[in-house]
């Protein structure tokens, strides 16, 4: 931001800043890496203010839409849960991108057989997406196949590389899929698929000679994995640990109301700037809602489900929307929305300004992050919200945002 000495609220959470008249409520654990690139665990009703695990820098507070992890004893493959099939599991002398000493070793024996590990029992749904992920680091192989077999016919395959940070496409049609970098060497790999039929599934992780996991081996080489996920959706959400049971982690909903609320709010003008990264885009998100306890009357900044981004007022009567270009996954975003009786305005990243003379001033009394009122959750990172009690002039909005 380039000008905040007229806000009435300033929330920069790029900067570790939480502000204690907010309200985080999430009804479970959840994740997050620290500052020194450390995945970490915060309790419940904790709010996360999120770190790029290789820099240190602080990517905002992290807010998510619910998952479940399907996949049970996540970090224990040599669990019974979960198979072998040439290949072997122990611990990994490696710590766990968690520090833990929790990693394990996979390792081939000498036969000629594909080598990989396994889960199986679990259900998928003809229709759905759902995304596999793992911790991985490469030893003496660097080379891993992630596979979804029996509920996606033919089976999704991704072959990555370790050493490269890369992965291609081995089998089947994966939807998407990347490889991201954690630190200590680790890689956090992800696959998304599209159930084709109503099945028992089984989530695999296959060693390879190069592109291929059918080899004779010789008895020594693997690499390391830690932190298997797979959950309902279009996208990876933060790790779940598992143990011996699913394991869901709560959405988070962050909230300003009452009087915290009311010394902040001017309700006859005023300007809202909200900066975001989000995830892909996937149903309808909410970033930011100015509102009066429901859904229909209300301030709100949403992302639709193809990605667009959409600053909008509705009442009983009038509704209205500003629409902007999806500015895609993963992007720092900055938009500003500004409101008076018959004179409104909206930008977002310093773009041409959109006004309209038409909509009318909704009566609002709480502010909410990530969510409309219990629905249309968004999954990403805030990184700064000010709220001002005018009605900011059309050069400071794009000033604000670019």
């Amino acid at each position: 931001m380039t000008e905040t000495r007229h806000a009435a609220l300033i929330l920069p959470f790029a900067r570790r800043f939480w502000d204690p008249r907010l309200s985080l409520t999430r009804a479970s654990m959840a994740t997050y890496f620290d500052r020194q690139g450390r995945l970490r665990t915060a309790a419940a009703h904790t709010p996360r203010l999120d770190h790029d695990p290789l820099t240190g820098v602080c990517q905002g507070l992290l807010v998510e839409e619910g998952r479940t992890n399907l996949l049970r004893h996540s970090e224990d493959f040599g669990d019974v849960l979960w198979s072998t099939q040439g290949a072997s599991v122990a611990p990994s002398a490696v710590p766990a991108p968690d520090g833990s000493a929790s990693a394990s070793r996979l390792t081939e024996d000498a036969s000629t057989v594909e080598h990989q590990v396994h889960q199986g029992g679990l259900s998928m749904t003809a229709g759905t997406a759902y995304v596999l992920s793992v911790f991985a680091r490469p030893a003496a192989r660097r080379h891993l196949s992630v596979t979804i077999t029996g509920g996606v016919v033919p089976a999704a395959a991704v072959m990555v590389d370790l050493d490269a940070g890369t992965a291609t496409v081995r089998n089947g049609s994966p939807s998407a899929f990347a490889v991201a970098p954690v630190g200590g060497g680790w890689w956090r790999v992800w696959m998304r698929a599209t159930a084709t039929v109503t099945a028992t599934t089984q989530a695999r992780l296959y060693l390879a000679d190069g592109d291929t996991t059918a080899y004779t081996g010789d008895g020594a080489s693997g690499l390391d994995i830690w932190g298997a996920q797979l959950e309902e959706g279009d996208f990876p959400t933060s790790y779940i640990p598992t143990a011996g049971a699913t394991a869901t982690r709560a959405a988070d909903v962050c909230l300003l109301d009452g009087h915290p609320f009311a010394e902040v709010w001017n309700p006859t003008e005023g300007t809202i700037v909200v900066g975001f990264r989000p995830q892909a885009a996937s149903g309808t998100q909410v970033i930011a809602h100015l509102d009066d306890g429901t859904n229909e009357t209300a301030h709100k900044i949403y992302r639709s489900p193809d990605g667009r981004i959409f600053l909008q007022t509705n009442t009983p009567t009038v509704t209205g929307s500003f629409v902007y270009d999806d500015p895609g996954a993963h992007q720092r975003c900055t938009t500003a929305y500004a409101f008076a009786a018959g004179d409104f305005a909206g930008t977002l990243n310093g773009g041409p300004v959109q006004t309209d003379t038409t909509r009318l001033l909704p009566n609002v009394h709480a502010l909410r992050l990530g969510s409309a009122v219990s629905i249309y959750r968004f999954t990403g990172h805030l990184t700064h919200l000010a709220l001002y009690p005018q009605r900011l002039d059309n050069a400071t909005l794009q000033a604000l945002t670019a």
